[in-house]
């Protein structure tokens, strides 16, 4: 085994050796303790890894685990689930500022906008007038 494939299988399947495939484990165990190289890399991850490794020299106390789940849990079942309402659209200063918009609009839509229909001349059609108009259509196709 050599340095490259040793630092592959090192990310592949972490720093602790004893967890490695049958076939990799004896040569990697060898080669990191003949080589310094190897040692730096596998030392390197061994502290990348650290905060995730079970620590088996200081197990938990089981009183004070079931405390701190207890804790956690209480902590959960008294909390009051938020709830968004529109209370906060009705306080004065919201309220004020959402009915100014609310008048703002209708006076920009109703008063300063012009009037959706054209305004002809008296005696002429509007070209939408004559397309619509059904006295120059034949609609007896339609009818049978």
């Amino acid at each position: 085994m050599d340095l490259d494939v040793f630092t592959h299988l090192i990310r592949q399947h972490g720093p602790e050796l004893e967890t490695w495939p049958d076939k990799y484990r004896r040569p990697a165990l060898r080669l990191r303790d003949e080589s310094p190289e190897a040692r730096t890399i596998w030392e390197q991850a061994m502290r990348a890894d650290y905060p995730f490794m079970p620590d088996h020299d200081h197990p938990v106390d089981p009183i004070r685990a079931n405390a701190i789940v207890d804790a956690a849990l209480r902590r959960i079942r008294n909390e009051t689930p938020s709830v968004r309402t529109w209370g906060w659209l009705l306080s004065r200063p919201i309220g004020a500022a959402f009915a100014g918009m609310l008048v703002a609009g209708w006076f920009t839509g109703y008063v300063l906008m012009p009037s959706p229909r054209p305004q002809s001349p008296p005696g002429t059609t509007s070209p939408l007038v004559a397309v619509l108009d059904a006295s120059a259509v034949d609609i007896t196709w339609l009818i049978q």
